[in-house]
């Protein structure tokens, strides 16, 4: 049985491998997310035109494409097919365009990411965790500056560690970078939660890894069962409520 299979099944009971004793949080789109004013002005720079309410109504197809790009092997640069079926879905004209900004917006993410925005009550929820004395940490497929970006906003005292993909070599959700994650935890890691917003890349990749999985904003798929899935900081913090990690 594999460790997906297993820890499905048994979280799927109610019963984990272990109590839990660090949290592991994804970075884009489950503390920040896309500041889309960001983008617009990016696109303007390229002589693109797009409308915000539309990129915002094409946020669920962009993520669809991500997962998509994930399972079929490209896990190293999910971020362009995400970013392509964004401006795609949004209608961003010219489409003729669109290719060579992709590239240019990605060429430009690792000076100014995108992913800015903080997300109501998460930064929040992480320093309640750092106070009760949960060891934290991020775990990001990222570009390689993601604790600069965490360090800009604020938050990169928050974190006993921070593994970027970019840094690292390996994505998510391959099982490499989770189990670099529980070592520098010193955890093992079914004693670690994974908070993250891929069904793939973090809910899969997790529970394959070993770790337990909370799907953060899940709403395209439905979970694997005993997955609890929170859409936002007072339902997470809820879940930590009921794991024991706050009261």
């Amino acid at each position: 049985m594999t460790n997906l299979v297993r820890a499905t099944e048994e979280s799927s009971q109610g019963r984990f491998y272990e109590p839990v004793r660090g949290v592991s949080f994804d970075f884009g789109d489950t503390i920040v997310a896309l500041d889309e004013r960001l983008l617009l002005q990016k696109l303007e720079r390229e002589g693109l035109s797009a409308d915000l309410a539309r990129l915002e109504a094409a946020l669920p197809s962009a993520r669809s494409a991500y997962n998509a790009a994930i399972a079929d092997g490209a896990v190293n640069h999910p971020w362009k097919p995400f970013m392509r079926a964004l401006l795609e879905h949004a209608g961003t004209q010219p489409a003729s365009e669109l290719e060579r900004v992709v590239e240019a917006l990605w060429l430009d993410q690792p000076r100014n990411n995108l992913w800015r925005k903080l997300l109501p009550g998460m930064p929040e929820l992480c320093r309640e965790l750092k106070m009760a004395g949960v060891p934290i940490g991020i775990l990001t497929n990222s570009e390689g500056r993601a604790h600069m970006l965490a360090e800009e906003l604020g938050l990169a005292t928050l974190f006993e560690t921070l593994i970027d993909s970019g840094v690292f070599g390996v994505a998510k959700p391959d099982a490499r970078i989770f189990e670099a994650f529980a070592m520098d935890m010193h955890l093992p890691a079914a004693a670690i939660v994974h908070v993250g917003d891929s069904l793939r890349a973090d809910v899969l990749g997790a529970l394959g890894a070993g770790m337990q999985a909370i799907w953060f904003a899940g709403r395209e798929e439905q979970a694997p069962p005993g997955v609890a899935v929170c859409e936002d900081s007072e339902a997470l913090r809820a879940e930590f409520v009921r794991r024991g990690l706050l009261r």
